[in-house]
């Protein structure tokens, strides 16, 4: 059928071994990270994988035909909260404002 509109599936560019070995990889060197770095880029990590993740389900929903930005705000809330908890005249330790 020359007339079809059926589009042909392009074959992944990358096998599918190779995609695993590639995240295999990465996580053995998030294992490893922490014994290798200060504190302050483990910070840096830990913030930047969180907003990867947030960035992440936003598309997802987003994708879907969703426009809700619930779960935004619930972390720019949560955030908030752990810092005015972690203020100086309160003093909650830190495990208690998490």
């Amino acid at each position: 059928m020359s007339g079809s509109i059926a589009k042909k599936i392009a074959p992944p560019s990358i096998a599918v071994s190779t995609q695993l070995a590639i995240l295999s990889c990465l996580l053995v060197g998030l294992a490893v990270l922490p014994a290798l770095v200060t504190s302050y880029w483990k910070d840096v990590t830990v913030i930047f994988l969180l907003n990867c993740l947030l960035v992440v389900s936003y598309r997802l929903i987003t994708l879907m035909g969703g426009w809700s930005f619930a779960h935004v705000a619930t972390m720019g809330l949560g955030g908030y909260s752990v810092a005015l908890l972690r203020n100086r005249p309160i003093g909650t330790a830190c495990r208690i404002a998490l």
